[in-house]
């Protein structure tokens, strides 16, 4: 797919990722900023292969400020889903309906 209006992301593993450059208000807008460019929103494995369930993802690592969430397509719990903080390699559990710090970023496969 395309990569309109955001940037590509290269994880540790190689896989490559489309992060958009504006955050997006809530899983779904995430969700259809991806279909869009002909790309789907991941799942947290599609991200982060190796995460056991625990708090930090190895597979990718953007650097930079301290928070940059991006949405995941996987669910955890009624109303919430994974994101992963790019610069640490955090993954923890929000609403899919916008994170509770402010918005999170599309990042597409």
């Amino acid at each position: 797919g395309a990569c309109d209006g955001g940037t590509i992301i290269m994880a540790i593993n190689g896989s490559i990722f489309c992060k958009s450059n504006k955050t997006m208000s809530n899983m779904w807008s995430a969700q259809s900023w991806c279909n869009a460019n002909g790309s789907s929103l991941p799942t947290i494995y599609e991200i982060c292969p190796d995460w056991d369930g625990n708090s930090k993802c190895g597979n990718i690592s953007e650097g930079g400020s301290a928070y940059s969430f991006v949405f995941t397509a996987t669910v955890a719990g009624t109303n919430s889903v994974y994101y992963v903080n790019l610069p640490n390699g955090m993954v923890n559990a929000n609403y899919r309906d916008g994170n509770t710090n402010g918005s999170a970023y599309a990042i597409c496969k």
